[in-house]
């Protein structure tokens, strides 16, 4: 990996191995007499070349004859100098050159000829002038699988039926209802189970002393529900039972883990109990629901799109169910293996968000508790998958010509201004600014193709 903390490579301890991999054996060359490819895995080529020399000597002369009518030797005119003096004083750099270009020529020329779709650029493994009448030279490259599109009519797939129920739509109204409960003050006179408590909580050094002098470490302010499950250990057991105006001291350890051989980070804490709150829920009528959005008229109203929205949400929860299983028989009838340095860049570019996220979360990544290489392993698993079923769907798109229109997209961006509350002129013009027009047309076009292989699909009905 490149550009990132050395201590999140997670790509330094195969270098043996690859290094390992690349040497290139002379053998090669025996018995080649111009340039030969060969298939070294379904993804990558090695190209081996035994050239006549003539090739290179045409390009050193034709270039020292173009610089010897730039140039300026001495006791001779601009331009006129003597090609055969040019070559001579020029002669490394101009094979060097030329050298290049030969390669460069060969490799568009194998590409051509055997239609193949590389991935970058040819990395040379030998390049040489083996006596007076031989240019050798040998490379590798990765190429996109070749895949002859199989069993797409054989897919058989399972679809589940949306069903809501009345009962997921009281819950959810419930949901609602709870969100904007009101805190008032309680007659409560200590802690109970499921209380709600306001609390000032300090925290301190282990040793902190059950007294007066210790400062702490931090301190905050804020509600809590007796028995939630985001409460800080040993918090709930410290409340039960106090009154306004008490404190009490309590012990907790983080619940990060602790690494091999080290001891949870253990701190003492401070309660005092503020006061005591009871929720008061507003109630499930008509006026709540005007509440919400000035749209709703009524609670039936409510209740009749929080059903829509829960058809519209499972169902989107099905349909990317069944395009999971479309793309996982996809791939189990056409085998693809992707290109090591494709699988290698995506990989390292999921690793890279990963590390910008907690970077945003104020959390420094090289001294996390995480096992990047592990994570790295992960990441190139999912990539090479990913990756694969990517270009299958294209296979897929290109072989049922299948294309995004300009109405087609220009629905979408409707959909999208609506949605964001814009026009799709300002939609567009956003998207064409980050240049992610060409993301929202792949997206689309990945759409269209699943659509495609599921009305293709035996589909049946769970």
């Amino acid at each position: 990996m490149s550009d990132h903390d050395p201590e999140l490579d997670p790509d330094h301890s195969d270098a043996p191995e690859a290094a390992a991999e690349n040497q290139f054996d002379p053998a090669a060359y025996d018995g080649v007499e111009g340039v030969v490819v060969r298939e070294h895995s379904a993804s990558s080529r090695e190209i081996v070349a035994v050239l006549p020399r003539n090739r290179l000597d045409e390009f050193v002369d034709g270039e020292a004859r173009k610089l010897a009518r730039k140039i300026q030797l001495p006791g001779f005119r601009k331009g006129k100098a003597p090609v055969a003096r040019v070559k001579s004083l020029h002669r490394p750099e101009l094979e060097e050159r030329g050298l290049e270009a030969i390669v460069q020529d060969s490799f568009r020329e194998v590409v051509e000829r055997d239609e193949l779709q590389p991935v970058g650029p040819m990395v040379l493994q030998d390049v040489q002038l083996e006596d007076e009448a031989t240019v050798r030279f040998a490379g590798r490259f990765d190429v996109l699988p070749r895949i002859e599109l199989t069993g797409l009519d054989e897919i058989k797939v399972e679809s589940k039926v949306v069903k809501v129920t009345d009962a997921e739509i009281e819950e959810e109204l419930e949901r609602l209802q709870s969100d904007r409960a009101e805190l008032i003050d309680s007659d409560d006179d200590e802690v109970s189970p499921a209380s709600w408590v306001e609390i000032r909580l300090e925290r301190f050094a282990p040793a902190a002393k059950s007294g007066e002098g210790d400062e702490p470490l931090s301190d905050w302010e804020g509600t809590v529900e007796v028995g939630a499950e985001q409460n800080l250990p040993g918090l709930d057991s410290a409340l039960l039972g106090m009154g306004p105006g008490e404190m009490r001291w309590f012990d907790s350890e983080t619940k990060a883990p602790a690494e091999e051989g080290e001891e949870p980070l253990a701190f003492r804490y401070r309660v005092m109990v503020k006061g005591l709150k009871d929720r008061k829920l507003p109630p499930l009528d008509d006026e709540f629901a005007r509440t919400l959005a000035e749209r709703f008229e009524s609670l039936d109203q409510l209740r009749q799109e929080v059903r829509d929205h829960a058809v519209k949400q499972k169902r989107s929860q099905a349909e990317a169910e069944l395009d999971r299983e479309l793309i996982e028989q996809l791939l189990q009838r056409n085998p693809c293996e992707m290109p090591g340095s494709l699988v290698e860049k995506e990989a390292e570019a999921r690793l890279r968000r990963a590390v910008q996220g907690m970077r945003m979360q104020g959390m420094d990544p090289a001294q996390a508790r995480v096992d990047w290489q592990a994570e790295f392993e992960r990441a190139r698993q999912v990539s090479a998958g990913a990756l694969a079923a990517d270009y299958l769907l294209d296979l897929v798109a290109r072989d049922r010509n299948i294309e995004v229109t300009d109405d087609m997209l220009k629905d979408e961006l409707e959909r999208i201004a609506d949605e964001a509350g814009q026009t799709s002129r300002q939609v567009r013009a956003e998207l064409e600014k980050s240049k992610r027009m060409s993301g929202l047309k792949d997206s689309l076009l990945r759409r269209r193709t699943l659509e495609e292989l599921r009305a293709g699909a035996e589909v049946t009905v769970e």
